[in-house]
Order: C-alpha cells, then structure tokens, then sequence
C-alpha cells in the first residue's frame, strides 16, 4: 500500500504556478517533469528560495485518479531548486495541502448553469482564503527568520491569547524556514511574544 501511495510518474501536466517572495509575487504557466501523491518536479523561469510557499493548479488524468480527470488546487513547499539554464530553475516541491475540483457534468440546462457559477464564486473565494492564510503564515515566517537571538516579534491579539498563541505555533511549524529557528511563543501582557533563542542543526529533508 505504502509503494503505491508514493508511485510516481513521469508526466508533463499543464499547471499554474504561483509564489510569493521578498520581491513580490509571481505566477507562471507550466508543466510538471514528473509527480507522486506527496510532491512535484516542474520548471519555472525564474529563481526560487527553499522553503517558499507556492500554489499549484493541475488537471490530474485518469492515470493518476483511476477515474475521470480531476482540477487539483494544491499548497506546497519548496524543497529543492537547481539551475538547469538560462531562464529554467527545476522546483522540487512538497505538497501539503491541497483540494480536488471535481468539474460538475449535468450542467445542461440554465438552472444548472446558475448553481455551477455560484460554486464558481464559492470555490474562488474558498481559494482567496487559502491562499491568504499561506500568505500570513510565510509572512509571519521570514520575519522570525530574520530574528537575531534574542530578539522578538510582539502580535496583538483579537481574541483569547492562550488560543492565538497556539495557532502562531502551528502555523510556525509548518513553515520550512522556521524548521531551523529556535524559538519560544508566549503571552505576555495579553500580547503575543514571539523570541529566537538559537539555531538548530541542517538537516537533510529531501
């Protein structure tokens, strides 16, 4: 079971590509190298750090899904970049998140129409969202990176404290250049406090 959970295959799939770094955001069309239910090789035009968050946007064919074409909408980290040319950086990323778009097939008459179009504008801004929330935390993220030991970011807070505080770890957890940063979460003051207190070691991830 675990063998085919991570089968991979070798397909060039059309797919969009977005990310945001600390000179802005970008987004390019391209096509995946190769692709397993846990990552994906593609190739973009221009280079990307380790760690960044990017946005995925693919049709998976029935050799992937065992059943009719799906549009995945997927949330993944970087894991690896390498040179390969001019203008062409190789992007091994991990995902972990992600959701399946199943296209609605009675759509016949204008009543359907209507309702495909609501869940249209449901789903874009379900991906607006999702997208913000990654946003948030990879933004949250650098500047934690960016620490020296000893100092700290202070976050308000808009609710209960206790809880803030916890959802600012878990989102820091799942931030890969956090995985490196030593560092401590606290309420002090009804404020959040978040301080570095060291480096851990590099380790090998992919």
């Amino acid at each position: 079971m675990e063998r085919r959970a991570t089968r991979r295959f070798r397909m060039k799939l059309p797919m969009r590509v977005r990310w945001a770094t600390k000179s802005g955001n970008g987004e390019a069309q391209t096509e995946s190298e190769d692709i397993t239910s846990r990552g994906v090789y593609f190739v973009l035009p221009t280079e990307i750090d380790n760690g960044s968050w990017v946005e995925l946007v693919l049709v998976l064919p029935h050799e992937i899904t065992l059943a009719e074409p799906v549009r995945a909408r997927c949330q993944a980290r970087v894991r690896r970049t390498e040179i390969k040319e001019m203008d062409r950086v190789g992007v091994a990323a991990e995902i972990e998140l992600y959701q399946f778009l199943r296209e609605d097939k009675n759509a016949g008459s204008r009543a359907s129409n209507s309702k495909r179009q609501e869940a249209e504008t449901k789903r874009s801004s379900a991906e607006r969202v999702t997208v913000k929330r990654a946003t948030k935390w990879g933004s949250l993220g650098e500047r934690v990176v960016k620490l020296q030991d000893g100092e700290s970011v202070v976050l308000d807070c808009d609710g209960n404290a206790a809880e803030e505080a916890q959802k600012v770890r878990n989102g820091l957890n799942g931030i890969t250049a956090c995985d490196l940063v030593r560092r401590s979460v606290k309420v002090v003051d009804g404020k959040i406090v978040i301080t570095r207190v060291g480096t851990r070691q590099t380790l090998s991830v992919f």
